[in-house]
């Protein structure tokens, strides 16, 4: 079979090019949609061409038999592996000649255990980055599983060397006729900088803004809840709606230090202390998820693709804090998520809100906020709820994550039935279906 990206010669039933590493026959994934739908200015998702020039293998023939290798065991370096990389089917060591395995540069070497001499086609494809990429003209590219760049195979293909950033990846081989898979986890730092403007006056006055700058660095292992969770990505059937969020928005490092951080860069450029229970500080940390954190979409023959297609390739996802920050991207439960554990982090006590079709996060503040701001457009609804937990009632004001600029705390663009949202959900019902809606505090 021949490339038609650079002409070689491969395996009749070999799905990726051994010399390009270019998607050459099995089923073709699906046809890239159309850009449109509503974005921000990181909407355009940028990811890393992992597309390599590698030595073509010697293509050999022999019966598969049993692996010869040990089931995977985790270290300092590699965090991480299941399916066939756990079980030895597909080994994989760090290169020993990178010696630290904390910086931003992963080197390691995968080997098939299969006694055969060649005819070994891999694939390795990065979780972290957007299953369809933007092409900067009209069309959400599939980027699929392909060579890494720089990657170098062993004699007829059984090993593959390669240098990855820390993150969280999934490998295919195919040989003899079969298909193996897994994913494993590589440990390093990961560095990510943001821009974004905060009206501490809120004033809706593009001169009473103030631009923020952070670097935030932290190492990969603080994402590992993410990769190893196998439980529900979303409501379906569940009814224990609880017990689904609790995973989600449970206490992370990252997100802790991520806080921690923006606390201190809200203190350097405003000369405000980062208050819990403070308006001001709730609707800062707002405004970065709202304007850091973009809900991409595209449309494909009539369809639309939401973000869970885009950057994960299934119709429902919900995704960690920490893949949302990796993603830089998110739908609304997604980046509600993220948004309620910083409040958490900050010392708030926070919510997640579902509502019919849309999450928000929610958080308890000291001060009320329609005492702050009055909308000045029509369509606008206050959004809240009093839960009495403990004795104690709490009052919990929606923020929605999803605009690409500041929008006030306490506001929603849709009435959801009522106004305030101080019916839809009684606490003491949580697991009944006409109780899922309202506000679950984290």
């Amino acid at each position: 079979m021949y490339c038609p990206q650079c002409g070689s010669v491969n395996d009749e039933k070999a799905s990726f090019c051994t010399s390009c590493g270019t998607f050459i026959s099995g089923p073709a994934p699906p046809s890239p949609p159309k850009a449109g739908g509503k974005s921000n200015r990181n909407a355009v998702i940028a990811i890393f061409a992992i597309i390599a020039v590698l030595s073509a293998g010697i293509v050999g023939f022999a019966v598969w038999t049993s692996p010869d290798g040990n089931p995977f065991v985790a270290d300092e370096y590699i965090l991480y592996a299941d399916g066939d990389v756990g079980s030895g089917h597909i080994s994989i060591i760090s290169d020993p000649s990178d010696t630290n395995p904390s910086d931003g540069s992963c080197s390691i070497v995968l080997t098939m255990n299969a006694k055969t001499l060649g005819g070994y086609n891999w694939g390795i494809r990065c979780l972290d980055t957007p299953l369809y990429v933007y092409d900067g003209v009209d069309t959400y590219e599939y980027t699929g599983h392909s060579m890494p760049d720089g990657a170098v195979l062993g004699e007829g293909g059984k090993t593959l060397t390669c240098t990855l950033e820390p993150g969280h990846y999934s490998v295919i081989v195919e040989v003899n006729g079969k298909t193996y898979s897994g994913t494993f986890v590589l440990q390093g730092e990961v560095v990510r900088s943001y821009s974004w403007n905060f009206d501490p006056t809120y004033s809706d006055n593009p001169a009473s803004s103030i631009a923020f700058n952070l670097e935030f660095s932290f190492q990969y292992g603080d994402c590992l809840a993410a990769a190893e969770y196998t439980g529900a990505r979303g409501i379906s059937d569940v009814r224990d709606i609880e017990d689904l969020i609790i995973p989600f928005v449970s206490e992370n490092e990252a997100i802790t230090e991520l806080e921690n951080q923006l606390g201190t860069e809200y203190y350097e450029e405003t000369g405000l202390l980062p208050e819990s229970g403070s308006y001001t500080y709730a609707s800062y940390l707002l405004a970065f998820v709202q304007e850091e954190f973009s809900y991409p979409t595209a449309e494909s023959d009539g369809e639309e693709w939401g973000p869970d297609e885009l950057l994960y390739g299934k119709s429902e996802y919900w995704a960690f804090p920490t893949e949302t920050i990796m993603q830089g991207a998110g739908d609304c439960e997604d980046t509600s998520f993220l948004c309620a554990l910083l409040f958490k982090a900050a010392g708030y006590d926070a919510a997640v809100a579902l509502l019919p079709g849309h999450a928000m996060a929610g958080v308890e503040l000291t001060t009320n906020p329609y005492s702050y701001h009055t909308p000045d457009y029509v369509g606008e609804y206050n959004i809240y709820q009093t839960l009495t937990i403990g004795g104690v009632p709490t009052k919990y004001y929606g923020c929605e994550t999803t605009t690409d600029s500041q929008y006030h705390i306490g506001y929603t663009s849709v009435k959801y039935n009522y106004d305030p949202l101080t019916d839809y959900m009684d606490f003491e019902r949580v697991g009944i279906p006409t109780g899922m809606d309202g506000f679950y505090p984290i």
